[in-house]
């Protein structure tokens, strides 16, 4: 399979070791999925996401929940490059250096983000000063550290390039395009899959910090 946004079903076994998550109901779900595909049961989530006991600050369900699907759930720590406290740790050392620092500021990400779940799995229940302040964007967390409103924070990397900050990588973060079989042949799609494959394209992506997928 060359380098496709599009994946067909009969496809997905060259896609090497992945997880496939279903968020169809179970009816469509048992009518047909992918191979080795996982239903995630998005009712019972957000049932739960609303409940007190279960909600996404009870990181221990959310992560339980997860393993069961056999997602790890991962991303990465950012902070001014001028900041000597940070530079040149692993991002789990920088963390623990900034819960110990009283003077450290810290800025979060809003509760229901899949951030804050590891922002709140990484501090292991402390609020830290700066915890309250919970703005709803990876480009909004950057913009808190780089205006010296925050000294770290968790986002990804090319926001972190865009804003010139000192990274700490976590884990990856994937994205993928997925498009529907019966729409691939329309012009607008096929100008999409062209433009995603053009060489300038994939350089603009790279120069984001990114990295495009090889064919």
């Amino acid at each position: 399979m060359v380098n496709d946004p599009f994946v067909d079903v009969g496809d997905l076994s060259s896609l090497g070791p992945l997880r496939y998550l279903d968020v169809r109901d179970q009816a469509a779900f048992d009518a047909g999925h992918a191979p080795g595909a996982v239903r995630v049961p998005l009712e019972e989530w957000d049932t739960a996401a609303k409940a007190a006991d279960t909600g996404f600050a009870n990181t221990a369900h959310w992560d339980k929940a997860l393993s069961a699907l056999g997602v790890d759930p991962k991303r990465a720590v950012l902070f001014r490059q001028s900041d000597k406290r940070f530079e040149g740790n692993t991002a789990e050392h920088t963390v623990k250096t900034a819960l110990a620092d009283p003077s450290c500021l810290m800025v979060n990400r809003n509760a229901g983000a899949g951030t804050r779940i590891l922002v709140d799995k990484l501090i292991g229940g402390i609020r830290p000063p700066g915890y309250a302040n919970q703005p709803r964007s990876h480009n909004a967390v950057a913009a808190a550290v780089a205006q010296g409103r925050a000294d770290w924070g968790v986002a990804i990397e090319p926001v972190a390039r865009i804003y010139g900050l000192g990274f700490l990588p976590l884990v990856p973060e994937h994205y993928d395009f997925l498009l529907v079989e019966s729409r691939r042949d329309r012009p607008a799609v096929r100008a999409f899959l062209a433009a995603l494959r053009d060489p300038r394209t994939r350089d603009r992506i790279a120069a984001l910090g990114m990295e495009p997928a090889e064919d």
